[in-house]
């Protein structure tokens, strides 16, 4: 039989203590990020896995994080289980994945039942107050849409900004007539990215008010379908396609962008398309979406290190101020000849 490798066979590999090796992959901060890569990359060389039923013994604790979504057809979602896994493999802990519309009644069988140490969650919305009964000082980490009425930690993106530099590169690139495709009005992080959509139109109009831009928004619901009859409405209603159209995440982009092209409209010599969050998909479609890519790595390791300091170190989620972080434009041909 062959033998499983042990934290001292990591703590070789990488060159450093078994002290060292056993506080990376506890998630503890004082340990330079140089060391961390090796010492992780020990472990994955080695398919090392922690003897997490001794660890939970020690620690009294299932060793176990939670992730609570509210679906799984969102492809954001998928790229997010898959980083969050990944992470808490590497911290010695395993995952279990749950879901639905109401986040807060999964999240609380988990904790109540003691399947898990701590919450990652991924709310549906932003002014809803939570329906559960948690201690205060239960492990939560929110994903950028904590309610406003929690008092729990939030790896938070700055969405507005996000939207208005999307909003801002249409218009640099010649568009004066523009349709932002919102996501659904209930949700907070809709009127976030609307906000952002307002900030540029605004600041373009103050800039040159000899040309006015004309700027339209339509509901849809973040799948390919709603940005598809939003694009089609559009037309129908003026006749024409926008010069620009911003979508709130980039599946409606890409729906958008498909039902403009069936319409008979070049993409992008007739109409600039460009989306939101930056899923694996925009690289494959025809022409490349341009997107604001979202930090998907850096928020599941941000939160899953959280949590996990949380759990272990015993510290209170009340009077969080939430970590954010800010996405990154990555132009595609859908703007742009290139």
């Amino acid at each position: 039989m062959t033998q499983l490798p042990t934290l001292q066979d990591v703590a070789t590999r990488a060159g450093v203590s078994i002290a060292t090796a056993s506080r990376v992959l506890s998630g503890t901060d004082n340990v330079t990020q140089r060391t961390q890569n090796r010492v992780r990359k020990a472990v994955a060389e080695l398919n090392y896995v922690p003897n997490a039923k001794a660890r939970a013994l020690r620690k009294q604790s299932s060793e176990v994080l939670g992730l609570v979504l509210p679906n799984f057809h969102n492809p954001f979602f998928l790229e997010l289980i898959e980083k969050t896994v990944i992470e808490s493999k590497a911290h010695g802990y395993r995952m279990v994945i749950t879901g639905g519309e109401d986040t807060f009644q999964e999240s609380e069988q988990l904790a109540t039942t003691k399947a898990v140490d701590g919450l990652l969650m991924f709310g549906a919305r932003t002014n809803e107050t939570p329906n559960w009964k948690l201690p205060e000082t239960f492990p939560v980490v929110f994903f950028d849409r904590a309610p406003e009425s929690a008092s729990t930690h939030d790896i938070a993106i700055n969405h507005r900004e996000g939207a208005r530099i999307v909003t801002q590169h249409l218009i640099s690139a010649g568009a004066r007539t523009l349709l932002h495709i919102t996501g659904p009005n209930h949700l907070g992080v809709s009127s976030v990215r609307l906000n952002g959509f307002n900030d540029a139109v605004t600041e373009a109009n103050n800039k040159c008010p000899d040309t006015v831009l004309s700027a339209e928004t339509i509901e849809g619901d973040f799948s390919m379908e709603s940005g598809a009859k939003a694009a089609r409405r559009y037309v129908d209603t003026h006749r024409g396609a926008p010069a620009g159209v911003f979508a709130a995440n980039d599946h409606m982009a890409i729906g958008a962008m498909n039902e403009l092209r069936n319409l008979g409209y070049e993409i992008p010599n007739d109409v600039l398309v460009a989306g939101y969050d930056g899923i694996a998909s925009t690289a494959l479609v025809q022409p490349s979406l341009t997107t604001l890519a979202l930090p998907i790595q850096d928020m599941a390791k941000q939160a899953v290190t959280l949590l996990i300091n949380l759990i272990e170190n015993g510290l209170d989620s009340t009077g969080a101020e939430p970590i954010e972080l800010t996405g990154t434009l990555r132009i595609g041909g859908s703007t742009t000849q290139l």
